[in-house]
Formats: C-alpha cells, sequence, structure tokens
C-alpha cells in the first residue's frame, strides 16, 4: 500500500457520508489522514461516550455547537441557558436553570472543559455542569500530570481529532489504527535523510507516526512533535530553494533605471512626502532590477503604510527604462490585484500618476476591459473589446495592465513582461503566479508580491525562503493611528451615536458582524439582523447596505462601487472587507465580537479606516468574561503596530495562516515549529545544504523527500 493510495480504494465499503466529510477535511489520500494529526488526547477514563451512565460524573473537553437562553413557560417562569456541545463525535445537551449569563460568556466555537452528572432517562444530558474555557493545549499535552517530570509515566491516551459533520474521532482512531498495522506502511520511506535524524536524535518516520496517534508517555508526543516540526519546516524549505536555485538560473530583463528620475517622480506626483523607509525600499527593488536574475522579493508593510506609491514608484522606473540589450519594444508591467474594485481602485491611480507620460494603461476583469488614454477623451479611458485588448498586450502597445485573476490567462500573451506586481500576494496560488510569468516571452519577469499582512520575520523567513523581504514600518506624513475603543454591548449605543457624528461630517461607516444568516440557536450578531436593527431604529435617516461573502459577485461588486463613491453611509458586513476596499472616505468601523477574531486579522480590519489624513476610529465590541480574551483585546486596543500584534498572535494562538492557507484552533505541529527559532533555523540550515549537494534530490537518501514534494504539489495546485 502506497502513501498515495485513495482512501476509498483502501477501504471500498466506505459510507458516501465518510468521503464526503473526509473531502470537507481535504483528506483522500493514505498519506493525508496519517497526517490528519491529533489535536488533543483524553484520558480513557474521562471519555465521553453517548451510553454513559445516568448519574456518573463525566469530565471531558468539547466543543461549543450552540448555546442560546430561552425564559421558560408557566408560573415558574425562568431563564435557562442551553447548549449543545461535541465531543469525540458525540453531541450532548447541557442545561443552566436560572444562569442565563451562561449564554453570553460562550459562544459558537468554544472550546470549553465540562464536569457533571449525567441526566436524562433516553438521551443523556447535563443539568447545572460546571462549565470554563479550555485551557491552551498542546504545550504539555498531558495535562493530567502536568507536574509529573518523568517523562516514562505511562497512561491509556485517547486521541481526539479535529471533526467534521458525519465522521467523528472514533472512526479516525480505528481507521489509522488498521493502517498503521499494515506491513507496507511500517516500511514508509523518511523523509529527513537519517545522519540528520541521528544528529537531531529524532525516531524514524514510522515510530513518530505510532508515537504521535497513540502515545503512551509525554517523551513519546514530544519526540514525534520534534519529528513531524522539522519534517514539514525541512519540506517548506527545501521547496523553497530549490525555487530559488531555479530562478537565478533564469533570465530576466537588465533594465537600467534612472534613480535621480524616480526620485523627482515621486516628489512632483505624489500627494505626500516619501518616507524614509518607502525610498530606501524603492532603491533596493530598482537594484534587483537592474541585473538579469528575475527579482522575487515581497514587500511587507502595515496597513496604510504606502505600499501602492512603491509600486507606482517601480513601474515608473520600469516604463521609462532603457533596456541594455538591443531587445526591441518597450517593457511591459503586469499589476494583478484580489478584487475588481481594487483593480479599478490601482488602475484609477495609476492614470492619475502617470498622465504626464506618453503610454497606455490597460483594465482587465472578468466584468470589463479599459483602455487609457481614449482617441476620443485623452483625459479618460475607454471600453474595449477583450479581444482587442489582449492584441494591444501581445503587441507590447500596452505597457501597463491592471486587473484581477482575469490577466491569469494561458492566451494572454506579452510582448515583454519586465515586471508582475502582486497586491496581497496570499491571495493568489503559486500555480497562478507561474501561469502569469509564463505568459512572458523567453525572459522570465521581476516579481514583486506585496503584503498588509504583518509576519513576524521568523516566520517570514519560513514561509518566504525563496524571497527577498523588504520591509515599510514607517508611516506617511499626517497618517493619524486609529483611536480604537473596547466596550461591552451596553455601551454601543455611544459607538452609534459617534457614527451618526462622522456622516453628519460626510465621512461613512463599517459595522462588521462574524455573522452572515441570523440563528436563532446562536447569540452571534449576523449582518441580516444587524441591518435590519440599525435600518430601522438606529440610523433610518442614513443609507445603509450590506455585503458579505454569500452574495453573488456582480451583487457584491454593485454594493462596493456604491460605498466607494459615497452613495453609501453605512456599510453592515463580514469580513470580506478585510482586503480590497480601500475607501479615504470611512473613517469609522465598529466589529462586534471582537473576541472571534485573532489579532492579526482585527489589525487589519481595523486597517479598513487608515486611508486618509481624517481621523480614524474603531470600536472592538465583546461580551466576553474570559481573562484570556480580554487581555487578548486589550493589547489590541493600545497597540497600533501590526508587526507587534502578528508577533503576539503568533505567541498565543499560532502562525494563524502559513503561506496563504488560514489555520484555526489549536496551532498544528507545523506551526507550533515556528515559534521555535532554534529549530526553524535549523530546518534552514538543513535544506541549505540538501540543496547545494545535491539540488535536482536525485541521490538516493533524498528521494522519498522529492516524492513528498511532487506529491504536495500536484495536491495543491
Amino acid at each position: 500500500m502506497e502513501e498515495s493510495t485513495l482512501i476509498a480504494h483502501y477501504i471500498p465499503s466506505m459510507k458516501k457520508t465518510h468521503l464526503t466529510a473526509l473531502k470537507k477535511l481535504n483528506i483522500e489520500t493514505i498519506h493525508d489522514i496519517l497526517y490528519h494529526f491529533p489535536n488533543r488526547y483524553t484520558e480513557a477514563a474521562q471519555e465521553f461516550t453517548g451510553t454513559a451512565e445516568k448519574g456518573k460524573e463525566v469530565a471531558f473537553t468539547g466543543t461549543v455547537e450552540k448555546i442560546n437562553m430561552r425564559r421558560t413557560g408557566g408560573k415558574r417562569r425562568m431563564m435557562i441557558a442551553e447548549a449543545t456541545l461535541l465531543t469525540n463525535g458525540e453531541k450532548i445537551r447541557a442545561v443552566w436553570f436560572n444562569q442565563p449569563y451562561i449564554a453570553k460568556q460562550y459562544t459558537q466555537g468554544d472550546t470549553v472543559e465540562i464536569t457533571g452528572k449525567i441526566a436524562g432517562k433516553e438521551k443523556p444530558y447535563f443539568t447545572n455542569p460546571t462549565i470554563k474555557h479550555a485551557t491552551k493545549q498542546p504545550e504539555n499535552i498531558f495535562t493530567a500530570n502536568d507536574s509529573d517530570e518523568d517523562t516514562g509515566t505511562r497512561r491509556e491516551l485517547i486521541a481526539v481529532y479535529p471533526e467534521t459533520k458525519g465522521i467523528s474521532s472514533r472512526w479516525f482512531r480505528a481507521t489509522i489504527e488498521k493502517i498503521l498495522a499494515e506491513n507496507t506502511i511500517k516500511k514508509i520511506d523518511d523523509l529527513i535523510p537519517e545522519d540528520t535524524r541521528n544528529r537531531l536524535n529524532l525516531p524514524n518516520r514510522y515510530d513518530a507516526l505510532i508515537y504521535i496517534h497513540k502515545p503512551t508517555t509525554q517523551g513519546e508526543y514530544e519526540a514525534a512533535k520534534k519529528h513531524f516540526s522539522f519534517e514539514q519546516t525541512l519540506a517548506l524549505q527545501v521547496t523553497q530553494h530549490i525555487a530559488k536555485n531555479t530562478r537565478l538560473t533564469s533570465q530576466a530583463y537588465n533594465l537600467s533605471v534612472d534613480q535621480k528620475e524616480t526620485d523627482t517622480f515621486m516628489k512632483n506626483h505624489f500627494e505626500f512626502t516619501p518616507t524614509k523607509d518607502q525610498k530606501k525600499v524603492v532603491t533596493e527593488i530598482l537594484k534587483d532590477i537592474h541585473s538579469n536574475k528575475p527579482m522575487s522579493r515581497i514587500l511587507e508593510g502595515d496597513v496604510g503604510s504606502g505600499k501602492t506609491a512603491v509600486a507606482a514608484a517601480v513601474m515608473h522606473g520600469i516604463v521609462t527604462a532603457t533596456p541594455e540589450e538591443s531587445t526591441s519594444g518597450k517593457p511591459q508591467c503586469a499589476y494583478l490585484a484580489p478584487t475588481e474594485i481594487l483593480a479599478k481602485q490601482q488602475f484609477k491611480t495609476l492614470i492619475h500618476l502617470f498622465k504626464h507620460l506618453p503610454l497606455h494603461i490597460g483594465f482587465m476583469s472578468g466584468k470589463e476591459c479599459l483602455k487609457y488614454p481614449s482617441k476620443v477623451n485623452p483625459k479618460e479611458p475607454t471600453k474595449v473589446a477583450k479581444t482587442q485588448l489582449k492584441k494591444w498586450i501581445a503587441s507590447g502597445e500596452i505597457a501597463i495592465i491592471v486587473g484581477t485573476h482575469a490577466i491569469i490567462q494561458k492566451n494572454i500573451q506579452f510582448k515583454r513582461l519586465a515586471l508582475v506586481i502582486i497586491d496581497e500576494q496570499h491571495r493568489f496560488g503559486i500555480a497562478q503566479r507561474q501561469t502569469l510569468a509564463n505568459a512572458a516571452d523567453t525572459h522570465t519577469p521581476h516579481l514583486l508580491s506585496m503584503t498588509a499582512t504583518p509576519i513576524p520575520r521568523t516566520l517570514a523567513l519560513t514561509i518566504y525562503g525563496d524571497l527577498d523581504i523588504s520591509i515599510i514600518e514607517e508611516m506617511p506624513k499626517g497618517r493619524k493611528p486609529v483611536k480604537t475603543k473596547l466596550i461591552t454591548t451596553k455601551k454601543i449605543q455611544k459607538a452609534y451615536e459617534h457614527i451618526h457624528e462622522e456622516v453628519e461630517k460626510g465621512r461613512q461607516a463599517y459595522i462588521l458582524c462574524p455573522r452572515v444568516y441570523e440563528d436563532e440557536d446562536s447569540p452571534l450578531r449576523s449582518v441580516e439582523e444587524e441591518y435590519k436593527h440599525l435600518a430601522r431604529n438606529i440610523f433610518p435617516d442614513l443609507t445603509i447596505d450590506v455585503l458579505h461573502g454569500k452574495m453573488k459577485a456582480n451583487e457584491k461588486q454593485e454594493v462596493m462601487e456604491q460605498f466607494s463613491d459615497g452613495t453609501t453611509d453605512i456599510l453592515v458586513c463580514t469580513t470580506v472587507v478585510e482586503v480590497g476596499m480601500n475607501i479615504p472616505n470611512a473613517t469609522i468601523i465598529t466589529i462586534l465580537h471582537a473576541e472571534r477574531f485573532g489579532l492579526a486579522q482585527l489589525h487589519q480590519l481595523r486597517g479598513r479606516v487608515i486611508r486618509s489624513n481624517h481621523q480614524p476610529y474603531c470600536y472592538a465590541v465583546t461580551d466576553s468574561k474570559n481573562e484570556q480574551t480580554l487581555s487578548r483585546l486589550k493589547t489590541f486596543e493600545s497597540t497600533h503596530n501590526g508587526f507587534t500584534l502578528a508577533q503576539k498572535d503568533l505567541e498565543t494562538r499560532g502562525g494563524g495562516e502559513l503561506a496563504g492557507i488560514r489555520q484555526s484552533g489549536i496551532p498544528d505541529l507545523i506551526m507550533e515549529a515556528l515559534k521555535n527559532q532554534k529549530l526553524t533555523a535549523l530546518a534552514r540550515q538543513e535544506a541549505a545544504s540538501i540543496t547545494k549537494a545535491d539540488p535536482t534530490l536525485k541521490h538516493k537518501q533524498h528521494q522519498p523527500l522529492k516524492r513528498h514534494l511532487t506529491y504536495k504539489k500536484i495536491h495543491n495546485e
């Protein structure tokens, strides 16, 4: 049996419900299920099952699936908090009499610890059990004996896996145990070279799989954790090194850019004085471009730090550059944005900045194509057919093309693509970026990726190992920090009054909810119910609209355009506005149920109102009583540096997002590794050593690693 064997082939009689559930968890093969690691462990005596005896006291950790409060009927009317809890694939109901505050302290998705006696004749349930937020795991996953330093203490433990509807931890345990008993799996190849494993005192891969799925001591768990943390970090680093080596063997356009002319452009055409960081980064990028080796650089900058201005300065340098080789034709630039509204905004910005130059700028989305300047009106763009715009791109007449995913098409060819700029790079996959690079001719374009998601340096060195890193930390002169206030629902009326004041000044506002639709079983506010409440009771005199991810693309586009044009006063929305909304006139945002978001994401959302020199405001609303949660939100309230908040998130919640894939819940072992700077540094060193001695991984000891990387590449595309 190979690791690539499909689960459906291994278990031909598997139920369709199981296959559907596995697909939701991105599990298709033997490899996928073996690497679906437990997120915690519980002792056998504490495992809850649907057949638990009435009157028996049970302690377990579970997830809040639903929680609400209601009033009973009859003479003795009382408030009841009621929750549906999920643990180990089983659901159980818990009821608290005359304790309605329970429903406010806990929300859907919270991990909680429950202790209480089972009641009920047919279906078991808890009455008035003790409940508290689960302690952080898995720093020491053997929580029943944290003070015991004897890692040889053995105990019967049960693995609890990330679950979804239709599949339980019990199913995972039985299936994985069956797979690990196969003789072919026992001979599984190691991805880490033997000499490296011996040097770092790591178990082999098969033993590590046994230890992670069925540990009997803390020592076994720690050994497995170290093995897989190193293994996955090494695989990622080797991938990055190979990509970098490939890039260095490619040929790029060597462009001679006049630095003084670029400096003059920034001085005369920007509406603000460029910061020292912006000037430094522009110089770094132009130095890279003056080479026949393709640049591959990522630009990190906090929200509102002026990354777009840097991109414009670099593009100015490109389109006015003198090619050092004799190849005919002017160099071209492609600017890729994650949303149509952001692409349109950048298109208009570039028209304004480059109106003094005799060049053509194109815009392409799935909805329309534009070309500037128009022959009829040289000051405005005009609509054109997509086929015609493609011809102009291929002929080189279009110097700069701005667009969305629409420009990532195999049938789009450039005459002389010298630079690709990707805004919010984590929104685009490696394969998509490669498609755009392949649209060039014989040369590989220089690549500048930009992100407003602050990433701690140790994390950036790991996930962007093939890229050079530039950072903008200084904000443009005149930009004011967001005045952030942490409030409870009882004080939200003051926030609404403040919103009204801002709108009366001609400004606009965001009100953000964690849910799209109303759910009577959930205490979380939804866009749907909040919109109705605000329009009817709070702001009947203002124009309010809604925006969320469930809307059709054309509906979202229309709403965003109306908000951008100033037609809408207040936008009630979900996190769909996290990226791609650049509305300088929006100065105030209210985030409901702020405890539901990580620090880095809260900072991104707050960044929607740092788009002008007007004073911005943010209200973070929470009724949480959890000390750890409140401490985290107070950090958000008092800290305005995105890199500081990202580092805090890394330390407390894990990496959050690795190479564009958002993590949630307890950090997995790979994300855990990123907090271990020593281990991460060792993986980088080992990857450099391997790829230097064996660039194509052709040596026998590196073949398993090569097969693994090929497998991951195929399944990620």
